[in-house]
């Protein structure tokens, strides 16, 4: 959805110009303290428009078609034109320790030296 000061305004809706896989299953990984954690791993989504966003992620129940816990709110993010592309960064400590614990298809960037 569109960036908005406030995530949780009754007038927010959605808009559908994601583009991958839209949906991940629940998996028990480590988080970078070594403690067991419950993780969606979206490792193929991208935005098909420029501008500010902030994506809203939903946990619900398939066999009940319910939603299980409220949603939340990504940061908000840029995205750009190929022109004004700043170049990648480096992949987070989090992203990182998800790819060691064999994430499949999760693309990590270093920092160019």
């Amino acid at each position: 959805m569109p960036a908005k000061t406030d995530p949780t305004e009754a007038d927010a809706k959605p808009v559908h110009l994601l583009v991958g896989l839209t949906v991940a299953s629940c998996r028990q990984l480590r988080d970078i303290d070594g403690a067991r954690a419950w993780m969606f791993v979206f490792t193929d989504l991208s935005v098909r428009t420029v501008g500010m966003f902030r994506l809203r992620f939903t946990a619900f129940d398939v066999r009940e078609s319910t939603v299980i816990a409220p949603p939340v709110f990504s940061d908000t993010f840029e995205v750009f034109t190929p022109q004004r592309f700043p170049g990648l960064v480096e992949s987070s400590p989090l992203a990182k320790h998800l790819r060691k614990q064999a994430v499949a298809n999760l693309r990590i960037t270093t920092k160019a030296d």
